[in-house]
């Protein structure tokens, strides 16, 4: 008979080591399938870590941080500035790879075993389990048999779709660089760029990552042209040019992002986390919070079915009835500002970042302004602007209730 493991985590990312973590920590017979042959390879986003992320993650995360930010520099598309500088760290940059070898290697000393190097190809149910195809990169097939498959691999999530769950409302595309020899960067603030002309759907940026270094990035959705051509369109682009002028390449990066929670992430013996149940955040793409947050919240209730023996819908769905109404409402709030946001013209920009470049609002903004729960942000500025309302019409249906989750949500049932 073949060996029958407890879990296979689809997915060598920080959500798939996170669940892995959990699980084999807790006894559970735990195998994690990476189909690169290097954890953290490739690099596949800005690395921004917020000090919700750093109080969650189960080690010291200051030997990998690059730059403490606290700044922003956000342009519309006229040029209009709005420069926010907070009295307390916002985020930091670090070294994204760096983070996924270590929450690999804790996933690994709790007791997982991980196969690097191995691609999952198929899998369905049969005979009261799990039964999965993989080739490694060597052509070598083998098959796991699990009596749980979580998938945490990412926004083409094949999970997803063998067992007709997950599909996003939207991607937005990522194309960019990590670059050295950038000119006029301050070292603890993000510049950002808006403008159907420079990035479609989405925003440019630049997160600085030490003296001259940054991550230089173009997001796009629904564009006419590919994300690569609005990164290489930044080293013409009048405000963002004079920083990339003698801009050298230390690595490429590229990623897709999928938009918009999941309305459904089980099924019998089936569970999704991280983006591949859309738990990126809409606003800024950003997704090791919210996956690794999420994916704690699956590695108890998943703990508890496996200890029960009762790993059907009904038992698992208390996993995604605990996260849909937590960070799940938040990021709700945010795919409402995000549609809001789609339906603005480049003028409408102009005239927002008039109101928000005030300094009474600037104040709001540096106080309130949180990019993992951005729902007391949202009331706040309505309460000082409520001019801004007609600018949101079609996304307020809902929007209110769900404003009231404005505090930081526990796990706790």
């Amino acid at each position: 008979m073949p060996t029958l493991r407890d879990v296979l985590v689809v997915g060598g990312g920080p959500v798939g080591s996170t669940v892995a973590r959990e699980l084999a920590g807790q006894g559970h017979d735990v195998v994690q399938v990476e189909e690169h042959t290097q954890i953290g390879q490739p690099v596949q986003c800005g690395g921004l870590l917020t000090p919700h992320l750093m109080d969650d993650l189960p080690f010291d995360v200051d030997p990998l941080v690059h730059t403490r930010l606290s700044k922003a520099r956000i342009y519309a598309p006229d040029g209009t500035l709005l420069h926010l500088e907070a009295d307390e760290l916002k985020s930091v940059a670090c070294d994204r790879a760096a983070l996924d070898r270590k929450l690999g290697e804790l996933a690994h000393e709790a007791g997982a075993e991980q196969r690097l190097g191995t691609k999952i190809t198929g899998a369905k149910r049969t005979n009261g389990h799990v039964k999965a195809r993989a080739r490694t990169v060597d052509g070598d097939e083998e098959t796991f048999h699990a009596r749980l498959i979580v998938g945490a691999d990412g926004a083409q999530s094949r999970v997803a779709k063998w067992f007709d769950l997950f599909e996003p409302k939207q991607y937005i595309s990522l194309h960019g660089a990590e670059m050295t020899n950038l000119d006029g960067l301050d070292p603890e603030g993000v510049e950002m760029w808006l403008g159907t002309e420079r990035a479609p759907g989405f925003f440019t940026y630049i997160i600085p990552t030490g003296e001259g270094e940054g991550k230089v990035e173009a997001g796009v959705w629904n564009a006419p042209r590919p994300a690569k051509h609005y990164f290489e369109e930044m080293f013409k682009d009048p405000l963002s040019k004079h920083h990339l002028e003698n801009a050298e390449t230390r690595f490429t990066i590229s990623a897709t992002i999928p938009f918009g929670p999941a309305s459904k992430t089980v099924q019998d013996r089936v569970m999704l986390v991280g983006d591949a149940a859309g738990q990126a955040k809409p606003t800024t793409g950003g997704g090791i919070y919210t996956g690794t947050y999420c994916a704690r919240i699956l590695a108890e209730e998943a703990h508890e079915a496996l200890e029960d023996d009762d790993l059907g819908y009904e038992r698992l769905n208390r996993y995604h009835e605990r996260w849909s109404s937590t960070i799940g409402r938040e990021l709700r709030i945010m795919m409402r500002l995000r549609h809001a946001f789609l339906n603005l013209s480049d003028g409408d920009l102009n005239d927002i970042w008039e109101r928000l470049a005030q300094p009474e609002v600037r104040k709001i903004l540096n106080e309130h302004g949180d990019i993992d729960y951005v729902s007391k942000l949202a009331l706040e500025l309505l309460k000082s602007q409520p001019g801004l309302l007609r600018y949101t019409p079609k996304v307020l249906k809902g929007f209110f209730t769900d404003l009231s989750i404005d505090h930081v949500p526990s796990q706790a049932r």
